[in-house]
């Protein structure tokens, strides 16, 4: 268990209580000003981006203790207003036929948000949670929680990549070049589907787009919009030992299942192929280098 997940089993009760006034005020409350009051009742400050972890670890004790509870989660957000990509990931598992980015998603968001405010019941939520020993909560969150000392290079890609796509869209630095570099070098062609039209070609990352270091070419491959889509949500990876296309299996039945094995085209010069030890990665992480490509 990482020591932010040990600090959110221990103040969990009170940080709940402290979250619990705010909604029903029905207002929002910032990591800065959580942390604040964290910092109050344990005697020390959280890293910055440790308040995240945080209410994630608190939020996945509520959630396996009672899956009806509201996602407290969700009334924790940044300076500019925003949802954390943790309590979008709550959302996404309840809501499983909900696409992210959707209008459907937002909607959705929206109204486990509202949950969240007309919640009435929190002395119930508060007393569960105190009546649950520390060891016993460590049994429920029964996955371990890595918390910003365990990466071991400052990039949280392999742990949080997930979650990370599912933020809103950063400002694009270096989009321009970048998109107009993978252009020539897959001569304006989808590497996956072959499709020449300029409009629905994109510049797709293999690790989520994190600045403008993010756009070295070894990162990136030419993929049509839909395509993109599928590569970033894990229902389809490229196989750098054979180069060739891998599907999940939601997309048997589809019209994406012909995709299955599909040479992925790449460019003339060997400097501008794609990194294969990012794509193993990709599949690792999405679990498709466990699956057979279909038949």
């Amino acid at each position: 268990m990482g020591k932010i997940a040990d600090a959110a089993l221990e103040f969990g009760p009170e940080v709940v209580e402290y979250l619990s006034q705010f909604a029903k005020r029905r207002k929002t409350v910032t990591y800065g000003t959580l942390n604040t009051f964290i910092e109050s009742v344990r005697g020390a400050r959280l890293a910055n981006t440790d308040v995240g972890g945080f209410v994630g670890s608190l939020q996945e004790v509520l959630y396996r203790i009672n899956p009806a509870w509201p996602f407290l989660n969700l009334i924790v957000v940044s300076k500019e207003g925003l949802v954390g990509k943790g309590a979008l990931y709550h959302v996404r598992l309840k809501h499983k036929r909900v696409m992210f980015r959707s209008p459907n998603f937002e909607q959705a968001v929206l109204a486990e948000q509202e949950e969240v405010f007309d919640w009435e019941d929190w002395t119930s939520i508060i007393e569960a949670l105190k009546s649950v020993k520390i060891a016993e909560r460590e049994k429920i969150l029964d996955r371990e929680i890595n918390d910003d000392d365990d990466y071991d290079d400052g990039n949280d890609y392999y742990t949080d990549a997930r979650l990370k796509i599912e933020q809103e869209i950063v400002a694009r630095q270096g989009q321009g070049p970048f998109r107009s570099n993978l252009l020539l070098a897959y001569k304006s062609k989808c590497a996956v589907t072959g499709t020449d039209f300029h409009p629905v070609l994109e510049a797709a990352h293999i690790v989520p787009y994190m600045g403008s270091s993010s756009n070295d070419l070894e990162n990136g491959m030419l993929l049509r919009a839909d395509i993109h889509t599928l590569f970033d949500r894990g229902h389809l990876g490229v196989d750098p030992d054979e180069w060739v296309v891998l599907l999940g299996k939601e997309l048997l039945g589809t019209s994406y299942e012909r995709l299955a094995g599909t040479r992925f085209s790449l460019p003339d010069d060997r400097k501008l192929w794609p990194s294969e030890e990012l794509l193993k990665r990709h599949l690792a992480l999405w679990g498709l280098d466990a699956r057979k490509v279909p038949h």
